[in-house]
This record gives C-alpha cells, structure tokens and sequence, in this order.
C-alpha cells in the first residue's frame, strides 16, 4: 500500500537543504532523492538518499561536496547524468556535464565533458535525458537547442535548433 515516508534532516546544520531532484531505478525498485546542501560560503553537498519502494525504508544515504546534480538516471539504475551548478565555486566546473557510474552505494565519476562557455548558449544544458545506457539528450532552453550526445567516446551524434526558452517532454518510454 502507498505510503508517505519523510526524510531525515533539518534543524540548523541542514537549514539550507533542498529536494532537487526524484529518479526512480525500476531494476531496483529504488526511489533516489537527491538533496542540495547549499550554505553560503560553505561547500555545496549533494546526497542521494536510497529508498526501498517495497518497504518503505531508507536504505542508504550517499553525500558528498560536489558542483554537480544527478538529474536523470539511465535505465540500468548505474549511470546518474549530472549537470553542473552555475554557481559553483569552482570556475573550471561550472561547464561540465558528468556521467557518474554507481559501485553499490557510491557514485563515481565516470565520464565528464565541457558544454559552451560564455555566450555559446546553444551548447550549455539546462536538461539532461538518457536514451538508452550510451546516450543521452541535453537540452538548452535559454540557447534553443537539443543535441544527441553520445557517452562514449563523447560525440555530439546531431543537433536540432529549436526557439529560445523552449522545454522538451519524452514519451514514457523515451521512444518520442
């Protein structure tokens, strides 16, 4: 039966932290909640909190101080497509789509590659969707464009210009 389960957190120390994404891992029957950790002048922590779906129940919790933020995740469950915090206090990282590879309940890069830099709108993503496990579909809304960008080795495979400010929906099956 479908239950609501909160998530531990809050008080002072986590005052700051935030929901940001849910991906679900059908193979596992996993929900993954990724939370944002973002204090002012402090390091940014992503978590990912491991749900069982089939109890109810936090399996594990993985954080870590990173600028970025898994927002899709590939049809295995393994591989977590992350896009890069503009805000990051790193220079170098705020350009960098990573692919993540998952080793139980730890993340690890895998794959990293730069998007547009300065004006090259077009290039940089706003959303990030696999299309099976070596694909994966970045969109620029604020640059009006869709690319197909293979994983390995990182090619662009095609690119759609589409209007500015445009959002892109998949079919549940990520055929259309």
């Amino acid at each position: 039966a479908a239950k609501a389960r909160g998530l531990a957190g809050g008080g002072r120390e986590r005052f700051f932290e935030n929901p940001a994404r849910l991906l679900f891992d059908a193979a596992k029957n996993e929900a993954l909640v990724v939370l944002i950790n973002g204090p002012p002048g402090k390091d940014r922590e992503v978590t990912i909190v491991h749900g069982d779906l089939k109890t109810g129940k936090v399996v594990a919790e993985s954080p870590w101080i990173t600028s970025f933020t898994p927002v899709d995740l590939s049809p295995s469950g393994q591989l977590p497509a992350c896009l890069p915090d503009q805000f990051a206090r790193n220079e170098s990282e705020k350009n960098k789509v990573t692919i993540l590879r998952r080793e139980g309940n730890r993340w690890t890069p895998q794959v990293r590659w730069k998007m547009g830099e300065g004006i090259e709108f077009a290039k940089k993503f706003d959303q990030l969707f696999f299309l099976g496990e070596d694909k994966v579909l970045g969109c620029a809304g604020f640059g009006g464009g869709v690319t197909l960008m293979q994983i390995e080795p990182v090619q662009a495979l095609w690119t759609l210009k589409t209007s500015q400010n445009t959002s892109v929906a998949l079919s549940a099956n990520r055929n259309q």
